[in-house]
């Protein structure tokens, strides 16, 4: 909303608004949250006195709509918030994960075979350069 060489934006739900009409203007009231308020005045002449009460409803509407919709999105909220937690609490799965991966690398470090089978590898990959120039990785 433009008002005395400022531009501010407000939140639709907390603007309200009123209308009346003399016999060759319409006017707009708009109550701003800041206590403040605003006219806009429509010449009939130009525009349908229908249309001018036509877009005053259509910013009821909205207004309406975006009260409700804050109002829902307020009581999602709370079991948003709920969810979140019990998601961020819930480690049992990571946990088992780290677990699973303790054992294995114990086992991993336990199994004598490991360090001989590098080997074998290593000397495998060395006997496919030679011949190739290229080292498998």
């Amino acid at each position: 909303m433009t008002a005395e060489g400022r531009t501010a934006e407000y939140p639709l739900h907390e603007v309200a608004l009123l209308d009346e009409y003399s016999g060759t203007d319409g006017h707009v009231y708009v109550a701003l949250p800041t206590g403040r308020r605003q006219m806009v005045s429509v010449p009939l002449d130009g525009t349908p006195e229908a249309e001018v009460r036509k877009f005053v409803v259509e910013v009821f509407n909205a207004a309406a709509d975006a009260k409700a919709a804050t109002a829902e999105r307020q009581a999602l909220v709370p079991r948003a918030e709920a969810d979140l937690r019990e998601a961020v609490e819930d480690t049992a799965d990571q946990e088992e994960a780290r677990r699973r991966l303790a054992d294995v690398l114990a086992r991993q470090k336990a199994d004598t075979r490991i360090p001989g089978a590098r080997r074998e590898l290593d000397e495998a990959r060395d006997r496919w350069q030679r011949p190739t120039g290229r080292r498998p990785v």
